[in-house]
This record gives structure tokens, C-alpha cells and sequence, in this order.
């Protein structure tokens, strides 16, 4: 899931399929764990998103095209998400 958490297009039947799993299976893991299936994939795209918002070599992109590269699909989502996850909003945090 890390490997492709910027494919928008991914769910829990595309990774459950790559493994060989029900969608059912797959979220009963998930229940072992602290989060869901979605909750991996939004903190995975954060920290995604984060990284490159830190990242000299990705200057060249704005804020929205690197939620975008992340996985998001929509940038108010992006943002939103962004700002409970770590305090700052995606601009505040690539002035930090």
C-alpha cells in the first residue's frame, strides 16, 4: 500500500485483490491494527506530502499539485487533513 498510496485509484478491492484476499479479509486485518484501511492510507499520503513540502528538490511544485502527487484527490481535502494532521497548514509547514 505505501508503494502505491499516490495511486488515487486505489481501495481496499485493489489491494485486497494483490494479495490474494477478500475485501473482507483485508479490512479484519485492519481491525487488528489502530486504523482502518483508509486511516493507513491517509497517513501514508500525508507523510508523503509532508516529506516532499520539506524537500528543496520539490520547490518547483506548488502546495495543491503536491497533494495531487500524494494521492489526494481533491486539494480541500488535502489541506483540511493536512492542518489535523500536523498543526500547520501545507504552506506554513514548506516556510518552516
Amino acid at each position: 500500500m505505501e508503494q502505491h498510496a499516490a495511486d488515487a485509484e486505489l481501495t481496499p478491492a485493489t489491494v485486497a485483490a494483490a494479495f490474494g484476499l477478500s475485501v473482507r479479509s483485508l479490512h479484519a486485518l485492519f481491525t487488528l491494527s489502530d486504523c482502518s484501511f483508509q486511516q493507513f492510507l491517509t497517513r501514508t499520503r500525508l507523510h508523503h506530502a509532508h516529506a516532499l513540502l520539506r524537500d528543496p528538490h520539490a520547490q518547483h511544485l506548488d502546495t495543491a499539485s503536491i497533494g495531487f502527487t500524494a494521492g489526494f484527490g481533491e486539494v480541500s481535502t488535502f489541506y483540511r487533513r493536512f492542518k489535523q494532521r500536523y498543526g500547520v497548514t501545507p504552506g506554513a509547514c514548506r516556510l518552516a
